[in-house]
């Protein structure tokens, strides 16, 4: 299945940005931890030396970390955080800006949902129809104040240009939103706080 994906033109942008700071293309981890990352947005990386990194590069194995998860009622449990998280020293969260039947909207927060090993174990705390929601508890609370995404997230980069007003669907081609003036969003979201 075609799932939403990015497309690389802010993400080149972005990189561009860095090496003018003096940041080297060999110091830059493109991942996704739960997904492939499309041959045509590799192929259209204008910088030699990214790496990227997705599903297959074994996210879950040698250097990765552990994240608590506190639900109500339940004993705490822990989940593995990718060792592209966990070995960062920095990170810059580039969600795409999507319809969610789980959040309604889903952007910065619910994209380190792909930086955990087993993400579905969270959706029943998370779905607003699950008998188990509550506005107490939410799982991408704790998984964003973890430490390696809390501490080292340093910007978050929210790539509505198309956006996606269907859930991860074949359906998901670009299309106008009602809320932009039946248009797709044509923007892009910079924050330094991922709430924000």
């Amino acid at each position: 299945i075609e799932m939403i994906d990015g497309i690389v033109q802010p993400v080149n942008a972005m990189i561009r940005g860095l090496n003018a700071i003096g940041i080297t293309n060999a110091s830059i981890v493109i991942y996704d931890s739960s997904r492939w990352i499309p041959k045509r947005f590799v192929d259209q990386c204008q910088y030699p030396g990214v790496l990227f990194r997705h599903k297959a590069h074994d996210p879950w194995g040698e250097g990765s970390a552990a994240v608590e998860f506190t639900p109500p009622g339940v004993n705490a449990f822990t989940q593995r955080i990718s060792k592209e998280v966990a070995q960062a020293n920095y990170l810059i969260n580039v969600p795409i800006m999507k319809w969610h039947g789980m959040t309604e909207l889903s952007l910065a927060l619910k994209n380190h949902y792909g930086s955990i090993e087993i993400p579905r174990d969270l959706h029943q705390w998370s779905s607003l129809a699950s008998p188990y929601f509550s506005t107490k508890y939410n799982p991408m609370v704790d998984l964003n104040n973890d430490s390696h995404i809390r501490e080292k997230t340093i910007l978050t980069l929210g790539d509505a240009i198309f956006a996606a007003i269907d859930n991860n669907s074949t359906r998901s081609f670009p299309r106008g939103w009602r809320t932009f003036a039946n248009q797709t969003p044509n923007s892009l979201f910079f924050s330094t706080d991922p709430v924000a």
